[in-house]
């Protein structure tokens, strides 16, 4: 039987984590808490979406949670954060929870959440391999104050060249992924959504990065 992966938010990020796991054989369940976002994953996935609020114990109860692991991906960090305790709390195989500001990635930890991912730091990859098993969540800051940051390319960045993309000084994109494949920046190609783009910037430069990827900071 398949391993069993819940995953809530069917935003950008969760979308690609429930794609690659679905690709690789998991059993997935993917929850979106809106109505029309939902019907239109129930279409074009492979998995069983359900429509429903992650951050209420009954969902995840229905959802066989406590037979799973978990991962929290649906934009809000306390959500993700809420969510992540009570599916720990539910008894949760492994529990995955997705932070997109900096400052909770302590707080997380602090509450006994052993893997908090940054998307701002790793990639959606990353959260792959700790779902597998293959290793623990870890940092994105490299030496000095360079850091990685990972987006993933939406609606807006879709149909561009990736040379139309204007990153401030201190930044450059290192590798563009989609799915499986790996694509040199020098290679410019059209951007599609799904596509995780890896940078690597100053981390003074990090807000302004997102900004202009059209990835909102919480």
């Amino acid at each position: 039987m398949p391993a069993k992966v819940v995953v809530a938010g069917g935003g950008d990020l969760g979308r690609v984590i429930a794609e690659r796991l679905i690709r690789e054989g998991f059993d997935v369940t993917l929850i979106e808490k809106d109505s029309s976002r939902a019907r239109e994953l129930a279409e074009s996935l492979d998995c069983s979406v359900v429509n429903g609020d992650a951050t209420l114990p009954e969902v995840l109860k229905s959802v066989g949670v406590s037979e799973a692991s978990f991962v929290a991906a649906t934009g809000s960090d306390k959500d993700n954060i809420l969510s992540s305790l009570i599916a720990r709390q539910l008894g949760a195989a492994k529990v995955v929870t997705v932070v997109e500001n900096l400052a909770l990635e302590p707080v997380a930890s602090g509450l006994g959440l052993e893997n908090v991912v940054v998307p701002t730091n790793l990639a959606a990859k990353e959260v792959l391999a700790v779902v597998r098993g293959l290793r623990q969540a870890s940092s994105g800051l490299l030496k000095g104050d360079a850091r990685f940051v990972t987006a993933v390319v939406g609606e807006e960045l879709g149909g561009k060249r990736l040379s139309e993309i204007k990153l401030p000084g201190g930044s450059v994109v290192c590798a563009v992924f989609r799915g499986d494949e790996f694509i040199l920046p020098t290679e410019n190609p059209q951007l599609s959504p799904g596509d995780e783009l890896l940078i690597i910037a100053r981390e003074s430069k990090v807000s302004e990065v997102l900004k202009r990827l059209g990835v909102k900071e919480k």
